[in-house]
């Protein structure tokens, strides 16, 4: 099993070999909070524990593109309405409903192939089922607010 990670250098290849993750709480000594660890199931728990889960997904852009990013799930419900989506790069990723800051611009375009106005609405879809439901979690992004 992987080792923990700060959760904004999470992979594609990450989420796709362990498709869901957990704060690695264990490891606040030696690092904050925003680490993450991979979780060794594949259901998301569902039970009131108040621990946030970051599961992969994969995101639809109108233009039929297709990305990897991850939903935050806590308590079995959404955490955070809208997917991260994972840049070409470490470190790089996207809240989907945002609108880019002209610093990360072209970045941004590498990623979605377009600018905002080209790439929605977005449909997003877990990897992989929430205890106790019959099909995957899925959604749509109409575009940044």
């Amino acid at each position: 099993m992987p080792t923990a990670k700060p959760i904004d250098t999470l992979t594609a290849d990450d989420l796709i070999r362990h498709p869901i993750w957990e704060y690695a709480l264990g490891d606040e000594i030696e690092h904050d909070e925003t680490w993450v660890q991979p979780y060794p199931g594949n259901v998301v728990p569902s039970d009131i524990d108040h621990a946030v889960y970051h599961v992969a997904c994969d995101v639809e852009l109108a233009s039929g593109r297709r990305l990897i990013g991850f939903m935050s799930l806590c308590n079995g419900h959404l955490h955070d309405p809208l997917p991260i989506v994972l840049g070409t790069h470490a470190g790089e990723y996207f809240a989907i409903d945002e609108r880019p800051h002209r610093r990360n611009l072209a970045a941004y375009i590498a990623v979605f192939a377009g600018s905002p106005a080209q790439v929605f609405p977005a449909r997003w879809r877990l990897h992989v089922l929430m205890d106790g439901s019959k099909q995957h979690l899925h959604g749509e992004c109409a575009g940044p607010g």
